[in-house]
């Protein structure tokens, strides 16, 4: 697969997406690891699963509900292949469907239709969603201080008061701040948010801002949307910096180091010292 030059390319399958030899906001986190997780995650790519397959459908019934149908359905349930009448049914089923991703469980499908209701009556959502010049759309562009080839798939470019957003969707089982503030650390959402603006200023100077959607994977499906402040943005960027860089190390060496080789002290945490250690007097 070549990798195209720096620019804007929409409608691009993401498996050809995947084989773009760049680097991408999944490497870097991997790399925030250590090289050798990074490198095992592109020598070893993990293959589908149920959940990505419902979380692939999430998107596309958020983000482009006219296509959900179109791409993706659901397994029936209660046919029995054995039989004849089975066979016919599921024969029907598969030629009906030939083409689109089949979402195996029940649960999973209402929670995507569920999901999609909830973006079209969220104001803001819908109106993120409404003025999208390009859903999905994937970047490339050199980045100045290592001279990598990047990349980035961005959830929604779009506009918003007069302002130029790009815009991320992601589930979680929590949507309240205090709550989603973890995911954003843990998943490392706010390194992605400063690669996909950096990516974007490369190719198109000029002021954007970083929209999240956190949408619940459960009943009402609540959604908010959030912006994440410019510290937060900031301390992305920094860290994107410095696995930038070990990266281009790596590449120029072929060292893909892991962890430390020396001895390294260990403290259990902190929330770990406090609590009474009560003592059996019999023992003592």
């Amino acid at each position: 697969m070549v990798t195209p030059k720096p620019g804007i390319y929409p409608h691009v399958p993401f498996d050809e997406y995947l084989a773009w030899d760049a680097l991408n906001a999944s490497t870097m986190k991997h790399v925030g690891k250590s090289p050798a997780h990074a490198k095992v995650e592109i020598d070893y790519p993990r293959p589908p699963t149920k959940d990505t397959d419902a979380g692939d459908a999430a998107h596309c019934g958020l983000l482009e509900p006219e296509r959900l149908h179109a791409d993706f359905a659901v397994r029936p349930t209660g046919i029995d292949r054995r039989t004849k009448e089975g066979k016919a049914t599921w024969a029907k089923f598969v030629a009906e469907n030939e083409g689109k991703t089949i979402i195996e469980t029940r649960e999973h499908w209402d929670m995507i239709l569920g999901m999609r209701e909830a973006g079209k009556r969220h104001p803001v959502f819908a109106e993120l969603v409404a003025n999208a010049k390009h859903r999905e759309v994937s970047i490339v562009w050199e980045d100045e201080s290592t001279g990598l080839l990047c990349k980035a798939r961005p959830d929604l470019l779009t506009t918003y008061k007069g302002w130029t957003v790009c815009g991320d969707l992601k589930t979680t089982r929590d949507a309240r701040p205090w709550s989603f503030a973890r995911d954003v650390a843990s998943y490392g959402y706010h390194n992605s948010a400063a690669h996909y603006l950096d990516g974007l200023a490369a190719l198109a100077p000029r002021e954007r801002r970083h929209m999240i959607a956190a949408v619940e994977k459960a009943r009402p499906f609540a959604i908010r949307i959030y912006e994440l402040t410019d510290s937060s943005i900031e301390q992305g960027r920094q860290e994107n910096r410095v696995r930038m860089a070990t990266w281009a190390e790596c590449l120029k060496t072929g060292i893909y180091p892991a962890y430390s080789e020396e001895i390294e002290p260990l403290e259990i945490p902190a929330y770990a010292m406090n609590y009474d250690i009560w003592v059996n007097e019999e023992v003592a």
